[in-house]
This record gives structure tokens, sequence and C-alpha cells, in this order.
């Protein structure tokens, strides 16, 4: 049975936005948010970056999954383009103007837990900050991974992997849903406290897992959960292949290696 919302009956509850992408830890975030009367969540926001070519890469979290989530969730889903014209972070702050101003939102939740390579700061929170007259609402932000991945396991979510990375998995681990037993394997990869700092001067070859995901190892989406009106049956299909190309004039790139083989889930056939 699905859990209701947990708005306050005084009518002050703020207008609430998740940040989207279908995985796990939004999907954590979202519950905080579902269980805090001063929180309404009416929106599920995905900022989609448009690539030069007009695409946007969603391999790992697809579009046609997050509709169907959201309408098992009753909640409005809104894609946010990011134009490849302008700078990264100017198109996330002119996103989030636009669903302050015309669609009311007042907090923007997200699952973050951790910083992202360089950053010293909390990258939804400066753009709220930097809007104005929305403030960000971090549930997750420095949780412990390990505990993180056991709430998914008591509060009964469905999650499976979507996207997994050699050297820590291997296409089989592609659909398969995270449970006492996957959390146990995955703990034999990590360290005692389940986090890896992400350094971009070295390769992850051979590095030990962040069993959080939080360096690009994986992704998940969720199926169900305690807000979810129904589990979301999916056809099974191959998994994709991907190789990592060569980097362009020595840069080095987000976690990944020259020739690094992951795979995301295939063509997604919701039943």
């Amino acid at each position: 049975m699905k859990e209701a919302q947990s708005i306050s009956p005084s009518g002050d509850a703020e207008a609430t936005a998740i940040s989207w992408t279908g995985g796990k830890d939004c999907n954590l975030a979202l519950l905080s948010a579902w269980r805090d009367p001063t929180l309404n969540v009416t929106t599920l926001v995905v900022f989609a970056p448009k690539s030069g070519d007009g695409g946007s890469g969603f391999h790992a979290h697809p579009i046609r999954l997050m509709e169907a989530q959201a309408e098992a969730l009753g909640l409005a889903l809104r894609i946010m383009s990011l134009p490849a014209g302008l700078p990264y972070k100017e198109g996330y702050v002119n996103a989030i103007r636009q669903l302050r101003d015309e669609h009311g939102i007042r907090v923007l939740g997200t699952g973050d837990m951790d910083l992202v390579g360089s950053m010293s700061t909390n990258w939804i929170d400066d753009c709220c900050q930097e809007v104005g007259s929305i403030r960000s609402f971090l549930p997750l932000w420095k949780a412990d991974r390990i505990t993180c991945l056991d709430t998914l396991v008591s509060e009964d979510f469905v999650v499976i992997f979507s996207c997994v990375k050699q050297p820590w998995f291997s296409k089989a681990w592609v659909g398969r849903r995270i449970d006492v037993e996957a959390i146990k394997e995955m703990k034999q990869q990590s360290t005692d406290s389940g986090a890896i700092a992400h350094d971009n001067s070295c390769s992850p070859e051979g590095q030990k897992l962040d069993i959080g995901g939080e360096n690009g190892e994986y992704h998940t989406m969720c199926l169900g959960g305690p807000m979810y009106s129904r589990i979301i049956e999916l056809e099974k299909t191959e998994p994709k292949e991907f190789q990592s190309e060569p980097a362009k004039e020595g840069v080095h790139r987000w976690w990944t290696y020259d020739g690094q083989t992951w795979w995301t889930i295939g063509e997604v056939k919701i039943q």
C-alpha cells in the first residue's frame, strides 16, 4: 500500500521539487521529504544537459522509466533542458529560477551525498543561493554510504543496477536488485566506511569501490518503494556495452580510463 505524504494540515508546507535521476539516492531524498510535514512534494525535476547534436545522454537513467516512476508516485515530472551553448552553472540557475517563478517551487531536494571532484560546496545549494527565494534540501549530505544501502533494503525499495563498470562489476550485475547479498559482495571490494575519495590525479583502475557509487562506479533505477502505488515491471533485455574512448589532448576524465568497459540497462520495455 502506498504511504501517504505527511503534509502539515496548517497549509504552510513549502512546495518542493526533487532533483531526479530515478536512482537510489534521489529516492531516499524523496522519502525524507515525503515524511517531512513542512514540505509538500509536487514535482520531480530532471536537469537534462543537451549535447552539441541536440541529444542528451541518459543511458543509465532512461526517461521512459522516469515517466513510469512519476506516474506511480503521483507527481509531475519536469525535464529542464540545459542548453549546450550556455555555461553549465548558468543553465542550472536559469532552470531553477524557472521552477521558482513558473511552478512556485520553494525547496529543491537532492540525493547528493558528498562533494564532487574539486568542488568545495554543494552544487544545488550554490545554485539555489544564486537564484534566491528557493532553498536546498540535502537529507543525505555526508550520510554513511552503507547505512543508506541498508535503508533501501529495510524500507523495501526495489532498486536495480542500471549501469555498472569494470573493474568492480561484470555485465551480470545489470538489472540485479540491491539486496543484502549484493551489499555483502560490494563490501568485499570497498573499505570499512564504504567511501572512496575521488582523485582526479589517478585512474580508477585498481582502486577500491565507493560502495555508494559516488565516483560513478555504478548507477541505479528504482522500480518501487514506500511512496509508489505499484512496482514497475520491466521485460528483461540485453544490456548495452560501451568502452571509454581515449582522453582528448591528455585531459583526465571523470573516474574512468582508456578502454574501460561498462554496461547499461538495455531497451526499456515496461510491462
